[in-house]
């Protein structure tokens, strides 16, 4: 029996790292519910309704690794607006903290957010998040609520005795990621207006604005690597590609390696720009797990690569 268990495994991260896992022969379980895994995973998954306290029980039972990147989803700056925070992802999370703890899990690992942090100028690291300060207006729903998971996550820590490992990651993109026109993500929505655009490109928000982000291979295989680790870590880790590029930028970059340097880009709907500037210090991730980041030009050509070769 897989003593892995990825909590949530047909979520943009959670069908990365169960490929990475199959193409690796590391032998896992991963969950689903409503969405089906792909045919050439689906003999490693089981199903699961993570938000019922007893599926979450069954699901980790006898596992010595839980990682969690199961959540409701949340897509493109419209959805990160939203003035609620779905009730959903509170429960999932704490079924599956609690079961853990009740199962003697010896290791979970879950995916934190950015959104966490206050406005910043500077790459802003882990011991720099200030509680009293509200997190980005733009996305501060979202801030909130992954502030209050940290704090759930920290009680079983602290109080429990539970090896809780939490990452705050940037915003990541790659092959798998949810490429459906005006409600994905940056990454994948320059790519889809890009390659449909013949003279312009028109882009929501403000280009200037800067964004860290970091391919998603990277991040799984920094994920991989604390899964498999003995370290065990008391603070929550950044993790981010920890350079900024703008809006703008990562747009010219996209048309570059299309081969469409030829279009106008226009910004509109300025009004839907998220957060100014979002930058982590991964200093710390950096002496956990040293590894050579995929470039933006990089990453997005594997990233159109599969996209042209899947769903295009």
């Amino acid at each position: 029996m897989s003593k892995i268990l990825i909590a949530g495994g047909t979520g943009f991260f959670g069908i990365n790292l169960a490929n990475h896992f199959h193409q690796n022969k590391i032998k896992f379980i991963a969950t689903f519910y409503s969405t089906k895994p792909n045919n050439f995973l689906k003999k490693y998954y089981q199903k699961f309704n993570l938000e019922n306290y007893s599926d979450c029980l069954v699901a980790t039972k006898n596992k010595d690794t839980v990682i969690i990147c199961a959540k409701k989803k949340y897509v493109g700056i419209k959805a990160i607006k939203k003035k609620t925070f779905n009730s959903t992802d509170f429960d999932i999370r704490s079924n599956l903290f609690e079961a853990c703890y009740v199962n003697k899990v010896k290791k979970v690992i879950w995916l934190s957010s950015a959104t966490v942090y206050q406005p910043h100028n500077k790459k802003i690291s882990e011991q720099k998040l200030d509680l009293n300060i509200q997190p980005y207006k733009a996305q501060i729903v979202c801030g909130l609520g992954y502030r209050y998971l940290e704090q759930l996550a920290n009680y079983y820590k602290e109080i429990k005795k539970m090896n809780i490992t939490i990452v705050r990651t940037s915003l990541f993109y790659g092959p798998f990621d949810n490429f459906t026109k005006n409600v994905s993500h940056v990454v994948p929505g320059l790519i889809v207006k890009a390659l449909e655009s013949k003279n312009n490109i028109n882009i929501w928000g403000n280009g200037k604005i800067t964004r860290d982000i970091v391919y998603i291979e990277d991040l799984v295989k920094f994920i991989t690597f604390v899964a498999f680790t003995k370290k065990r870590f008391l603070k929550p880790i950044n993790f981010s590609f920890g350079k900024s590029i703008t809006i703008e930028n990562l747009a010219k970059t996209i048309l570059k390696v299309l081969n469409k340097e030829n279009i106008k880009i226009k910004f509109t709907n300025k009004s839907l720009s998220s957060s100014k500037n979002v930058l982590l210090d991964n200093k710390l991730s950096n002496k956990i797990f040293k590894i050579k980041k995929t470039s933006y030009l990089i990453g997005i050509k594997k990233t159109i690569d599969w996209y042209k070769k899947n769903i295009f």
